[in-house]
């Protein structure tokens, strides 16, 4: 029971701190205008793990370049919330990868439980 009990502790701390995650990656106007910009033309997707993924492979250069960017800070904020809830990177990055997918508005691409892309 004590460790159904800090599982459940455990997922509730992640969860307040993806909340915080996600307001602060739709407050980073630069970086989520373009990014949301690179989704609406059908480049980008938000995936399962919490992480953004090129959707068509005839994605620019420069969008590539933003993905990649964007990916490296969201792996630097999953792990400090690891460190801070007593989780793994990628247990953080699968909770957060769900609010995006479920935050994600009509038109844009998520990737589904088949690892397929979709429009949402």
């Amino acid at each position: 029971m004590r460790t159904e009990k800090s599982g459940v502790n455990r997922i509730r701390a992640i969860t307040a701190a993806a909340a915080v995650l996600i307001l602060a990656v739709v407050a980073l106007p630069v970086l989520a205008g373009v990014l949301d910009g690179a989704k609406q033309q059908g480049y980008v997707g938000e995936q399962l793990n919490g992480y953004a993924g090129i959707v068509n492979p005839a994605a620019p250069d420069d969008v590539r370049q933003l993905v990649e960017s964007v990916n490296q800070q969201r792996r630097a904020e999953y792990e400090r919330i690891a460190a801070e809830t007593n989780s793994t990177p990628e247990q953080v990055g699968y909770v957060i990868g769900a609010k995006l997918i479920n935050r994600a508005p009509a038109g844009h691409y998520v990737m589904d439980v088949q690892g397929q892309w979709v429009v949402k």
